[in-house]
């Protein structure tokens, strides 16, 4: 968080920019679009009674898979989560941006007229 999101931030927009491939403007409205829209990217108590990851922490891990084609693996000493839960998010990640942009209003059927 105080890497990117503080308000005095250890890094500047350009370096966020190169390490997520995309504003951070662009990053906070998706993540807060997730967040507001889906549960699995609200911060809850896990089953031992602590917090569990915030959506930010969610978003970044699928992100950091995604931009630098990582394993699931990578998030572990950034993040401090577990392959597991790196994986899950992706898919939830993944699975989300289809719906919500992908499915039937954007897609059209494939043609033979290439």
């Amino acid at each position: 968080m105080k890497d990117y999101f503080d308000a005095a931030p250890v890094h500047g927009p350009n370096v966020f920019r190169r390490r997520f491939r995309m504003s951070q403007r662009l990053f906070l409205r998706i993540n807060n679009d997730l967040e507001n829209t889906y549960d699995f990217f609200k911060q809850r108590m896990d089953a031992r009674g602590y917090l569990g990851f915030t959506s930010i922490q969610k978003v970044t891990s699928a992100l950091r898979v995604l931009a630098y084609g990582n394993t699931y693996d990578i998030n572990d000493d950034y993040l401090k989560m577990a392959e597991k839960t790196t994986r899950d998010t992706l898919e939830h990640f993944c699975y989300v941006i289809w719906k919500t942009l992908f499915e039937k209003p954007h897609l059209e059927r494939p043609s033979k007229n290439i």
